[in-house]
């Protein structure tokens, strides 16, 4: 017994463990393993909820459910995971190089750039909408995580602000590909540390590890290659302990400032770091909560189908009822919470209720919860190997780019997909990715390059281009 205090669940986390090493040591051997690739942001979501926190507060766990729930639960997560890996390498064959449509091989340099400003421009006015409802930006930003009246505000321009990180990141890509002078690079590049600061700030840990993981992108994606083995080592401890300082210190993040005087940096390092650098995870397993999302994922597995009948996908019906605006059905229907409501309540997993309604509001039951709540072992199974093929599809992109930086730009604009189909809802990003895409679209048909009518291209239009990209 090394990391719990249940051998066999020891067993299992450690073939959780084998198992993403095994596969990505085949793609390493095989030249295919990308640090990019969706495939790793689902392991990393995996590494953080299936991994991390059955081991570091396993007793907990283990006393809040009846004998054999903790051991029984690993073993249908690494039953999901090993679907996930199959899926991957045999998922649809040759029809994934046909489903998502290639984009523009080259951009217009400067049009790139106007649409990265523009987006920026829309994100500043999404962000501005969310200061006024709490009546200014001194005050939204003396609260912690930002002081926004979610009671009273459009959801559908709230999600404005999400434009702010997207303009900066075409702005990224438009310094990769093209030959910019030194002072806007310099200016692009400080935009994007200031975006990466911002969510830092606002103590969102999704959003901070995903935008890094951008930055990266947007400086080797264009090179081909991955950043060097001693930096991602450097950089996943940093990620780390950042994002387990964010979740114990975010609530004193306000006006701008971290207010680290405030704060004992002695305990916040044991508080952040990992037991064998110093860290003391019995501080922090004395405030988990039952919401924490293993024991989401423990609850579905104790209360279904004996005590909470299976849902078999109800909550997926969200994609036909999400787009219409209440004020057209009043006494609109919410599939996707109405779908975990049973073990939200039987397992007490939540007591914060969605405004005008008596649906609880989250937390998520993350991948192997969610697919085992629709249908038991066979529907985690099924959504394994679905999961496995989406990333497959996706990671297609970039095989297929040689280049393209349409392509490029797209396949960062999914490689999140990832991350949130381990940890959050599978499949929830279909309700909000499309918004987010559109733009993209619309900028794959303002730039994309022209051919003359002899299939010769502007040569005019590459004068700023990188010479050899």
């Amino acid at each position: 017994m090394i990391l719990t205090s249940s051998a066999t669940a020891d067993l299992l986390i450690l073939m959780i463990v084998g198992l993403i090493v095994v596969h990505s040591v085949k793609l390493i051997f095989a030249r295919r393993w990308l640090l990019f690739d969706p495939l790793n942001t689902f392991w990393a979501g995996v590494f953080i909820v299936y991994v991390v926190q059955p081991v570091s507060f396993a007793e907990t766990f283990i006393s809040w459910h009846r004998d054999g729930v903790f051991e029984e639960t690993l073993f249908w997560i690494f039953i999901g995971l090993l679907c996930v890996v199959i899926g991957y390498e045999h998922g649809i064959g040759p029809v994934r190089e046909r489903i998502i449509p290639r984009c523009p091989d080259q951009l217009i340099p400067s049009h790139l750039a106007f649409a990265g400003y523009l987006l920026i421009c829309v994100g500043v006015a999404g962000y501005l909408y969310l200061f006024a409802s709490a009546g200014g930006a001194a005050k939204w930003l003396s609260v912690g995580r930002g002081g926004t009246d979610y009671a009273n505000i459009s959801g559908y321009l709230a999600t404005l602000a999400d434009f702010l990180p997207l303009g900066v990141l075409l702005l990224l890509f438009h310094a990769s590909f093209h030959d910019v002078t030194r002072l806007k690079k310099i200016l692009i590049w400080s935009s994007g540390i200031l975006m990466w600061l911002w969510f830092v700030y606002l103590g969102t840990r999704s959003r901070t590890i995903m935008f890094t993981l951008m930055l990266l992108a947007a400086y080797y994606l264009p090179k081909r290659r991955n950043p060097p083995g001693w930096f991602l080592v450097v950089s996943c401890f940093f990620i780390f302990m950042l994002i387990n300082f964010q979740a114990q210190y975010r609530e004193k993040f306000t006006n701008l400032s971290f207010n680290l005087d405030s704060i004992n940096i002695e305990e916040a390092y044991r508080r952040s770091a990992p037991g064998f650098l110093g860290g003391d995870t019995g501080i922090n397993s004395k405030n988990v909560t039952r919401g924490v999302d293993f024991n989401c994922v423990l609850s579905v597995i104790d209360l279904v189908p004996e005590t909470v009948p299976y849902n078999y996908g109800y909550g997926h019906l969200e994609v036909f009822t999400r787009p219409i605006p209440r004020a057209i059905w009043p006494e609109k229907i919410y599939p996707s919470m109405e779908a975990a409501q049973g073990v939200l309540r039987e397992a007490n997993l939540t007591s914060t209720k969605v405004r005008g309604t008596e649906l609880l509001m989250g937390p998520a039951l993350t991948f192997a919860g969610h697919w085992y709540y629709i249908g038991g072992p066979l529907a985690l199974m099924a959504g394994g190997l679905f999961t496995g093929s989406l990333l497959r599809i996706i990671r297609n992109v970039y095989d297929r780019s040689g280049g393209s930086e349409g392509d490029l730009i797209l396949y960062v604009m999914l490689i999140t997909i990832g991350f949130g189909e381990a940890v959050a809802t599978p499949l929830g990003w279909v309700y909000s990715l499309p918004l987010t895409l559109l733009p993209i679209l619309v900028l794959f048909v303002i730039c994309k390059v022209r051919t003359s009518a002899t299939g010769n291209q502007d040569n005019t239009i590459f004068q700023s281009r990188k010479t050899g990209e």
